[in-house]
């Protein structure tokens, strides 16, 4: 599996996050859009199958409400989840991505990052 976006856990599954999720052999290899809040998610098939070898712009952005979690891929709007996004106090996130391991034992396909950039809009001035 692979996870990006914001999470609370690297090493399984994130019990609150809004992220991508991947895994060839789940969802006929296509990216999911999930938001969990307390192990309970609400997941979205985004469309877009993974090709080896491509490269994806992923993003999640939550209006400052966090009412609304919006999912692009390569700047196009493939999902928009409004239920089970962690906004109640504890559920802290962190962002990133992590690759993990579920069955067998071969090395782990390496997943290139280019980039990984968090952006903070903040609604009044600090």
């Amino acid at each position: 599996f692979n996870r990006a976006g914001f999470l609370d856990s690297i090493s399984a599954e994130p019990v609150d996050g809004c992220f991508f999720r991947y895994s060839h052999g789940l969802n006929a290899g296509r990216f999911q859009a999930v938001c969990r809040a307390n192990n309970v998610e609400t997941v979205s098939d985004t469309g877009v199958a993974v090709t080896a070898g491509q490269w994806y712009k992923r993003e999640v952005t939550v209006n400052v409400a966090g009412t609304s979690a919006e999912f692009k891929i390569d700047n196009v709007v493939v999902a928009t989840l409004t239920t089970n996004i962690p906004i109640a106090s504890g559920r802290d996130l962190g962002f990133g991505s992590a690759t993990v391991r579920t069955a067998g034992t071969a090395a782990v396909s390496a997943i290139d990052h280019d980039l990984l950039e968090c952006v903070v809009d903040f609604t009044t001035p600090r």
